[in-house]
C-alpha cells in the first residue's frame, strides 16, 4: 500500500483549508490581479509575477484541485461492460483516458502547478496591470503552464501550444519533481522507496514508444478515437481485447490495496493503457483521501469532493 501522506510534503500550503467560496478557478484568479508583474517576456512567451496575497491565490488551487478531481471520479464512474458486446472497449478506453487527464490536472493543482487556457480579455487585464509596475510588454492569449513557488511567492506562466501533448510534459516534470524530492521527506525507507518505484514505473510507461513528452496516453486514445485501432471497435477480431479483461483496472483504482506492479507492468499496449490509467485515478484518490483526513469540515474538500470519492 502506498503511503500517500508522503505527498504532503509537495502540496500547496493550506490548501486544506480552501473554502471554494467564491468558486474562482486559476485563470480566473490571473485576471483578478493579486499580484505585482514582475516581468513579460518579448513576445509575450513568459511572465512572471509576485503574489502579494497568498490567500486568493491557495483558494483557486483548491478549488481547482476539487472541479478536476470531482471530474476524474465522475469519468470513472459506472462503466460497466455490455453483456451483447464483451470485447467492446473503446469508449472505456475514452473515458479512463479523460479520467486520467483531468486527475493530472488535479494533481498538478494540488501542488501549485497548472496548465491553462488563458482567455483575450483576461490577457488584456494582465497587461493593464504590467503596465502599472512599467512593464510595457503585453501578454498573449494562449495556452499557459503554471508554476508557484511559496517560497519566493513568485509565479510563473510559461505559454506553451497543446493542451494535451502539454499537459501530459508538465505532468512528466511533476512526476520527476516528485520521484526526485520525496526520498528527502521524514517517512519510513520502505514507504518512499515503494512510491519512487511507483511513480517510475507509471513515468516509464507514461513515456513508451517515442513519447517523451510522457504523452503516450494521448497518442494512444487518439487512435482509438480517430482511427479505431486497437480492436477496439465493433467488428471486433479474435485478438481483441476482452472488458472482463481491463475491467480490474476499471474499478480496482478504488481499492487501497489496489496492485499497483500488476498495473504497470502489463505487456499488451491495450491492459498497459488501461493499467497506468488506474495508477493516476489511483493516486489522485489515495491523494485526496489524504487530503480529506485533514481538510475542515467546512472546506470545500469536505463539502464536494468527498461525495465522489466515499
Amino acid at each position: 500500500m502506498i503511503d500517500f501522506g508522503l505527498f504532503r510534503s509537495i502540496s500547496v500550503p493550506g490548501i486544506l483549508r480552501s473554502s471554494g467560496l467564491g468558486r474562482v478557478e486559476l485563470k480566473a484568479w490571473v485576471a483578478q490581479g493579486h499580484y505585482k508583474v514582475s516581468a513579460i517576456s518579448s513576445g509575450s512567451q513568459d511572465l512572471v509575477f509576485h503574489v502579494v496575497d497568498v490567500l486568493p491565490l491557495i483558494e483557486s488551487f483548491g478549488y481547482d484541485h476539487s472541479r478536476f478531481a470531482c471530474a476524474a471520479f465522475e469519468s470513472a464512474r459506472e462503466l460497466r461492460a455490455d453483456p451483447s458486446f464483451p470485447k467492446a472497449t473503446a469508449w472505456a478506453a475514452i473515458r479512463m483516458y479523460y479520467a486520467a487527464f483531468f486527475a493530472a490536472h488535479a494533481l498538478l493543482r494540488y501542488s501549485g502547478n497548472a496548465c491553462s487556457q488563458i482567455d483575450p480579455e483576461q490577457a488584456s487585464l494582465v497587461s493593464k496591470y504590467a503596465g502599472l509596475y512599467g512593464v510595457t510588454e503585453n501578454m498573449g492569449k494562449g495556452f499557459y503552464q503554471i508554476n508557484w513557488s511559496p517560497v519566493s511567492n513568485d509565479l510563473v506562466m510559461e505559454k506553451v501550444k497543446d493542451s494535451h501533448r502539454d499537459t501530459w510534459r508538465v505532468f512528466d516534470q511533476w512526476l520527476q519533481r516528485a520521484i526526485t524530492v520525496l526520498p528527502t521527506v521524514q517517512g519510513l525507507t520502505h514507504s518512499k522507496v515503494e512510491v519512487i518505484e511507483t511513480l517510475s514505473a507509471l513515468r516509464e510507461n507514461l513515456r513508451s514508444e517515442g513519447a517523451n513528452s510522457g504523452n503516450w496516453l494521448s497518442a494512444f486514445r487518439n487512435n482509438v478515437n480517430y482511427r479505431q485501432s486497437y480492436d477496439a471497435w465493433y467488428p471486433y477480431r479474435k485478438s481483441a481485447v476482452r472488458f472482463d479483461r481491463i475491467s480490474r483496472y476499471i474499478d480496482g483504482w478504488k481499492d487501497s490495496a489496489f496492485n499497483v506492479q500488476a498495473a504497470l507492468g502489463e505487456i499488451d499496449d491495450r491492459a498497459k493503457f488501461f493499467g497506468s490509467c488506474a495508477v493516476i485515478m489511483h493516486l489522485l484518490n489515495g491523494i485526496t483521501i489524504d487530503l480529506l483526513k485533514a481538510a475542515q469540515k467546512n472546506s470545500l474538500h469536505s463539502s464536494q469532493t468527498a461525495r465522489l470519492v466515499r
